[in-house]
């Protein structure tokens, strides 16, 4: 081997607490990164923003041949576990396909509004 390198990202002071009062505070809380998703979720555990218990719903580069707008008012009707948190991720694909119709924004917002956090990963200006 020639050579490796590693880097961290360290969180700041007092972020996992900082996030926790945010939360027990009903305050939800809304990721957006250029991170790949397995980081923006691997950080989203670092920081307190999901939990590891969490009830995820992942609508990143669905191989579902039905539209987005489809997949998501399925998704939003779909009752969830009351006693855990609901955590949304979706990556600017996604995103772009959903932005491309009106019904398909409706419908995620009346999804992210279930969700305690959403994780936008993927996302770029």
């Amino acid at each position: 081997m020639v050579g490796a390198t590693g880097i961290e990202d360290r969180l700041q002071e007092e972020v996992p607490e900082t996030i926790y009062d945010l939360k027990r505070a009903g305050i939800k809380i809304w990721v957006l990164t250029g991170d790949k998703k397995e980081t923006a979720i691997n950080s989203g555990h670092s920081a307190g923003i999901l939990k590891l218990d969490s009830q995820m719903i992942d609508i990143c580069d669905t191989a579902d041949p039905r539209d987005m707008s489809t997949i998501i008012a399925e998704i939003a009707d779909t009752p969830f576990d009351e006693e855990k948190d609901v955590s949304l991720i979706v990556d600017g694909k996604s995103i772009t396909n959903i932005f491309k119709n009106p019904e398909s924004v409706r419908h995620l917002q009346r999804l992210s509004l279930r969700c305690s956090t959403v994780v936008a990963c993927r996302l770029s200006p």
